[in-house]
This record gives structure tokens, sequence and C-alpha cells, in this order.
């Protein structure tokens, strides 16, 4: 039952990626209607008029798409600053690194033939400790969360200049640059 449970929490946030998708060809969409729209109101229109009423709509347009880089801006700074995880051995080194700069969603754990996640921990030092689906970090209005999706040995976070603490199962905790996320026994750094 329990795998069940979790294979459907996998879906659900993979349907995350699937809506990226759709809005992404929604986009497209208007994009293409709009170049047809100002194709016919400039060159095959004779109506004055309706070539002003262009104009403004271009201008409404631009201030449009100001306002909207300025806010993807104003959260990729939000972000903490956050681009990469590190996976750190017993040692300190880093052992290994995962690129999360346009991503949205992550599951952690061990991959198996019957299991494929995206950040794989089976060559870390306790391997045996994390479960196939341990952990979920998911990235929502501008912040990064980690969420422990009822693994065998728990996950905890320890937050920069404070304690570790562990992590509650299916209960949501923003990370930011410099935070430690234990997977288990094995630690992987937020920059």
């Amino acid at each position: 039952m329990k795998k069940f449970i979790n294979s459907k929490r996998v879906e659900k946030y993979s349907q995350n990626t699937n809506n990226i998708i759709w809005i992404m060809v929604i986009d497209i969409a208007i994009a293409i209607i709009s170049i047809l729209t100002l194709w016919y109101v400039y060159f095959v229109n004779e109506d004055k008029t309706l070539k002003y009423i262009g104009y403004g709509l271009i201008a409404v347009a631009l201030v449009f798409f100001g306002i909207r880089i300025f806010t993807l801006i104003s959260k990729a700074k939000s972000k903490g600053g956050i681009s990469k995880l590190i996976l750190i051995g017993e040692d300190g080194r880093s052992l290994k690194t995962w690129n999360i700069v346009g991503k949205v969603s992550f599951l952690i754990g061990r991959n198996t033939k019957d299991n494929e996640v995206d950040i794989d921990l089976s060559d870390a030092e306790y391997s045996e400790l994390v479960s196939r689906q341990h952990a979920v970090l998911n990235f929502s209005e501008g912040k990064w969360y980690i969420e422990d999706v009822g693994s065998s040995y728990g996950s905890g976070l320890k937050k920069v200049d404070e304690e570790k603490f562990k992590l509650e199962n299916e209960r949501l905790y923003e990370i930011n640059s410099g935070d430690t996320l234990y997977i288990a026994n094995t630690k992987i750094l937020v920059k």
C-alpha cells in the first residue's frame, strides 16, 4: 500500500511538468495569433483608426512584458541564489553535484529497475538507509521546499546558524542557500 501511495505522489509531482508544457503551448498560440493580428492591422487593413488602436495595444503589450520580465528577475533573486545541490562525503569533500536551475521538482532516493529518481543516492556512503522514494524537492512561488515522502529512516534539515531537526512526513519545509539536507545519514548542501 505504501508503494502505491508513494507512486501516486510521484505522479502528482510529475504532472507539474505537464502543466508547464501546456502553458508553453498556449503562450506560443497567443504569440502566433498576435503576429497574425498585427500583420492584418498594418499590412491588409487600410483604416487609420484601427492602426492607431494597434499602436496603443503594442504600447500596452510592451508595458506588460516589461512588468513580466521585472517579476521574473525578482523571483530569481528571491530564490536565495539556489542553483545546485552538492553531495558531501564524511570527510567534508564534495562528491557529486546536481544543477537545479530551471527545474521545478526532484525526487530524491535510490534508482532501481522499478524506480527512477532525479537525485540518485545509490552510490552514497549510507545508501542502504536511503529509501527508493525518500524525499521531494519542489519549486513554488519563487521558493524551494523539501518534503519527506514517508521514508524509512527520515530526513533532516539544518538551516544556516540553526540546529539540525528531523522533518515530519508530508510537510513542506522551505530551504535556502547554505542549508544542509540530511537524507537518512547522507548530507546534501544547498548552494
